[in-house]
């Protein structure tokens, strides 16, 4: 299993990019033949503020799984979600 992460945070933006990488192998007395099976996810997240009140956010999530025999068992995922933050209130406690 390998999971690399990486970030970057400026006085505007932040960035952070991360990923999982797992590789299982297995074999038992009931099949004759063995499954190598890799499963992945990759990820970003990106938040943009826009002054004190307003944050633009969107991240990204792939994940997937190949090396399996059944039929359907190797598929992939895609998640984009994207949102708007506006903080209100005195000394912006409230979120909308």
């Amino acid at each position: 299993s390998l999971t690399p992460q990486f970030v970057l945070y400026t006085k505007h933006y932040d960035l952070t990019l991360d990923a999982n990488y797992n590789y299982e192998w297995s074999m038992n007395d009931y099949l004759q033949s063995t499954d190598d099976l890799h499963s992945y996810n990759l990820g970003g997240k990106f938040n943009y503020w826009l002054g004190d009140r307003f944050t633009l956010s969107s991240d990204l999530d792939i994940a997937g799984r190949a090396g399996n025999k059944m039929y359907g068992g190797n598929k992939r995922d895609i998640i984009l979600n994207m949102g708007v933050d506006l903080k209100v209130l005195r000394n912006y406690r409230g979120r909308i």
